[in-house]
């Protein structure tokens, strides 16, 4: 039997490593500012790239000013979760895993979650403390200005007093002059009230410094400024600069970045909006969630950005002078498919841009139904002053037609 060469050896040790992982790796979506889209796994940071495994002898190499999104969020896991000022959201380790998992005093936040080893940072960090059942309408309830802070129970009682802290398994506020320890398990909400009176201004500012939002396994989603992941461990910058060590680079769900080439639209505000009912129910568009005020959901995958509209709408935005192409997935929201008894919605998408002081249709979707998977579109919108998105009938009028704009987003050329 003929000997094999070195080299035909290694190639065909090349061809099995390479079957084998493409066999094995889940398949997690990464989209790039090019428009490029593959399916791979992250297994290290190196350098300022980013590495993903994609079955080929080489890992694939992306430079962190290039991702777009990693993978998608999964579903949060329904225990209690602490939002912090910068936008990042932990979801607690269950209480029964020996020590408490959360302890606040007047100095310090202490923490533990089931991807996130026990982490420390300063109580001017804490925002709100949510339990899983807690609705949106309480959300939207606790984030207007307030002076003092507010607990929810979950039974739909308020007090208002002072936050004074979380010991074991209490929440302690001060109610006219008393201490009350209240078990965390009975209360649906605790809202601070300095951060309802926070500025627009020093809200951006933290945003400023968020580079990607990582979502781990367990839904926790983490405001980054920097990231590292070696063959060991994963550790985290949050934008408000406390240091996160994960358990596992397996933790890490989805990685959403923010390239300084471009912008997301739900991070805009619109120049203008309408939306013309079927017959009398208005509808607001929504971003970063949609119209049930969930987050984002097409083809059984959840978004971390978009727009959400409701047929017959219009929304408009004004354009970076150097703008170069409009980006985005466009689907009917799987929300739409809980609301209709079996039956989803149905629209067209278009969308127009200004030419020489007039609008121009520069695209047109066929017939998007409820259920179908989303469908890319770029679009060269360079020297247009202005885009505008549209969403109009299909069948059946407007009955759930629950229109996103998936990771929709405009690219920007060099000044």
């Amino acid at each position: 039997m003929p000997s094999l060469s070195p080299i035909r050896v290694a190639a065909s040790i090349a061809i099995v490593v390479s079957l084998f992982n493409a066999r094995l790796l889940p398949a997690d979506e990464i989209v790039l500012t090019t428009g490029e889209r593959f399916d791979g796994k992250l297994v290290q940071i190196e350098q300022g790239d980013f590495l993903f495994e994609t079955g080929a002898v080489q890992p694939q190499r992306v430079p962190f000013d290039q991702l777009v999104r990693y993978g998608h969020p999964p579903q949060r896991e329904r225990r209690p979760v602490v939002n912090l000022t910068d936008g990042s959201q932990l979801v607690l380790a269950p209480l029964w895993v020996g020590r408490p998992s959360l302890l606040i005093d007047e100095t310090n936040l202490t923490l533990r979650g089931n991807e996130l080893r026990e982490f420390t940072t300063t109580v001017d960090h804490l925002r709100s403390i949510a339990s899983p059942e807690v609705t949106q309408k309480l959300k939207r309830e606790a984030a207007k200005p307030a002076t003092t802070d507010r607990l929810w129970l979950a039974s739909g009682d308020r007090l208002t007093g002072e936050f004074r802290g979380v010991s074991g398994t209490d929440v302690v506020i001060d109610v006219d002059g008393e201490s009350l320890p209240i078990a965390i398990d009975r209360i649906a909400l605790v809202y601070l009230a300095e951060h309802t009176n926070r500025t627009t201004d020093k809200t951006l500012d933290v945003r400023r410094n968020v580079r990607f939002d990582v979502w781990l396994v367990d839904g926790t989603k983490l405001c980054c400024k920097e990231i590292e992941i070696d063959d060991k461990t994963a550790r985290v910058t949050l934008a408000s600069g406390a240091a996160v060590r994960l358990k596992s680079t397996e933790s890490i769900a989805c990685i959403v970045g923010y390239p300084k080439q471009l912008v997301y639209l739900s991070d805009l505000e619109a120049a203008d909006y309408k939306q013309t009912p079927y017959f009398n129910i208005e509808w607001p568009y929504t971003r970063d969630e949609n119209l049930s005020g969930e987050m984002l959901a097409a083809g059984n995958y959840r978004y971390a950005k978009g727009i959400a509209m409701h047929s017959a709408a219009r929304l408009a935005y004004r354009l970076p002078a150097n703008t170069e192409r409009f980006v985005a997935d466009v689907a009917i929201d799987d929300s739409a498919n809980r609301n209709g008894a079996g039956q989803g919605g149905s629209v067209v998408f278009r969308v127009y841009v200004a030419r020489e002081g007039e609008l121009s249709l520069a695209y047109e979707s066929p017939i998007i139904r409820s259920g179908e998977t989303p469908l890319p579109v770029d679009i060269d919108v360079a020297s247009s002053p202005l885009l505008v998105l549209l969403v109009d009938y299909a069948e059946r009028g407007d009955q759930n037609d629950h229109a996103d704009w998936l990771d929709a987003r405009v690219v920007l050329g060099t000044e």
